[in-house]
C-alpha cells in the first residue's frame, strides 16, 4: 500500500471533442445531431480498476463490516481510500479467474490468497475442496496467559475484596537503576494491601520436581521485588495447564519456601472447566493474602 496499487489499461468508451484512440463508428451512426459536434470514441485509459484491486476492496469492506475491533474496522476504513477509483465487486469468482501473475502482480501473490480465504469461506477451519487450507499459529504460551489473566480480571472485578487486577505489571525493576524491568504475566493486589503474583506458564509439569530452574529463579525476583513494605512473606503463584496426571487447584507439595520470605506455590488451570478454575485460582490468591471473608 504504501508503494501504491497497481493499475492496469482499461478500455474506455467516451465522447469527446478530439479523437483518441479508435472511432467507434457504431455508436457514430446512431447519434443524433445534436451530438454531431462529438465524437464515440473507444480507448484506453490506465486505471486501477483491475480485479485484484476489486478482490482487495471486497475484502477491506467484508472486514470493515465483520470486525469486532475498533481498531481493525478503522485501518479497514482508511486503507478503502486507495480504493475509491475501484468498482465493488460483482463477482468473485470470476475476478479471481481473471487475475493474472505476472511481474506488475507479483506483489498481490500472498493477498489475493487471503482475499480467497475471506470472500469465498475458506477460513480457519475445515471445508470441502481442493484449495490449500490456511491457518493461524499463535503461540499457546501467550493465549493461555491472555485467557486466564482476562478471566480473572474480569471475576475479580465484582469481588470487593480485591482491588485490582493488573495484566503485563509495570513499575519493578531487578536491579538498581530502572535496569532489567520485571512485567509478571498478572498481579493482584488485595483490599489489605497485600499483593499476590500469579505467573502463567504454558507446560506440562506433574509436581515440584519438574520446576525448571529458569522458572523458580523468576518467581524469586518476583517475590523480592513485589513485596509490600513491613511484609514478612511473599507469595508467588506459578499456574499450569491442568492435564490428567494432577489435580486441578492448588498443589500442597508444589510449596516452595525461601529462608527470606518468598513463597512460591502450584496451581492447575482446567481450561476444560475454566469458570470454577478461575474462581478457585481467586479464591486461593485471597486466601493466599489473607483477605478472606
Amino acid at each position: 500500500m504504501r508503494r501504491g496499487i497497481r493499475s492496469t489499461y482499461v478500455e474506455v468508451e467516451s465522447e469527446e471533442k478530439y479523437v483518441r484512440g479508435k472511432i467507434d463508428f457504431s455508436r457514430e451512426a446512431r447519434k443524433s445531431a445534436a451530438r454531431a459536434h462529438m465524437t464515440n470514441l473507444v480507448h484506453d485509459e490506465l486505471l486501477p480498476d483491475r480485479p485484484e484491486n476489486r478482490l482487495v476492496k471486497a475484502t477491506l469492506l467484508y472486514l470493515r463490516r465483520s470486525s469486532r475491533d475498533n481498531g481493525n474496522a478503522w485501518r479497514a476504513t482508511q486503507l478503502l481510500s486507495a480504493f475509491e477509483g475501484v468498482r465493488r465487486c460483482a463477482n468473485v469468482d470470476v475476478d479471481l479467474a481473471r487475475c493474472v501473475d505476472d511481474r506488475s502482480t507479483r506483489a498481490y501473490g500472498t493477498l489475493i490468497a487471503w482475499c480467497r480465504v475471506f470472500l469465498r469461506g475458506e477460513s480457519f477451519t475445515m471445508f470441502k475442496g481442493e484449495s490449500i487450507a490456511t491457518a493461524l499459529l499463535f503461540p499457546m504460551e501467550k493465549v493461555f496467559e491472555d485467557y486466564v489473566g482476562r478471566l480473572l480480571r474480569r471475576k475479580a472485578s465484582h469481588d470487593a475484596l480485591v482491588n485490582r487486577v493488573e495484566l503485563q505489571a509495570t513499575g519493578q525493576w531487578l536491579f538498581e537503576g530502572r535496569r532489567v524491568p520485571l512485567r509478571p504475566d498478572i498481579l493482584c493486589e488485595c483490599g489489605n494491601g497485600r499483593r499476590v503474583v500469579p505467573d502463567t506458564k504454558w507446560k506440562r509439569v506433574c509436581g515440584p520436581r519438574d520446576l525448571s530452574v529458569t522458572d523458580t529463579h523468576q518467581m524469586y525476583a518476583y517475590g523480592q521485588r513485589y513485596r509490600a513494605n513491613g511484609e514478612s512473606m511473599q507469595h508467588v503463584v506459578l499456574v499450569y495447564p491442568w492435564h490428567d496426571g494432577v489435580s486441578t487447584g492448588l498443589m500442597p507439595e508444589g510449596r516452595h519456601v525461601s529462608g527470606d520470605g518468598v513463597q512460591v506455590d502450584m496451581f492447575f488451570f482446567d481450561l476444560s472447566n475454566a469458570a470454577t478454575s478461575v474462581s478457585s485460582l481467586l479464591e486461593t490468591i485471597k486466601a493466599l493474602a489473607g483477605c478472606e471473608e
